[in-house]
């Protein structure tokens, strides 16, 4: 599997797991929302990998999911703790074929200074090639 591969399934399993009502950004695409009451951005990075088998030349690839959440300033804890509990579920008690994903946690970061409060969930992950 090649890391677009990856990040390819990633993505899909995501979106088949994401409500469609909440709008989602993904990287290098439009991100003219207008001003919705929450909306996402997920963002998917790879890191280091390494040799972990001699003999077949097996390498361990890993990465990070990053899930940046954001409701409207003022609406209370209710819609934010929603949307992360939906976004670690989806890191947690779904599984990607090959993939493997660990160290699911959110992280409220509080106000944005664009009228939004934040939180971001984030995900490792690893697979081998």
């Amino acid at each position: 599997m090649t890391y677009e591969q990856a990040c390819r399934m990633i993505k899909d399993h995501f979106e088949s797991h994401w409500p469609q009502y909440i709008p989602m950004i993904y990287p290098n695409e439009s991100e003219d929302l207008g001003f919705p009451d929450q909306f996402g951005r997920i963002t998917i990075r790879p890191s280091s990998g390494r040799q972990v088998a001699v003999g077949g030349r097996k390498h361990r690839r890993r990465g990070m999911v990053m899930v940046q959440l954001f409701v409207l300033q003022g609406t209370g804890q209710d819609n934010i703790g929603a949307m992360e509990e939906m976004a670690t579920q989806i890191f947690t008690d779904h599984l990607v074929p090959n993939i493997r994903f660990s160290d699911v946690g959110a992280d409220r970061l509080g106000n944005d200074n664009y009228g939004y409060f934040q939180s971001n969930v984030n995900a490792s992950f690893q697979y081998d090639v």
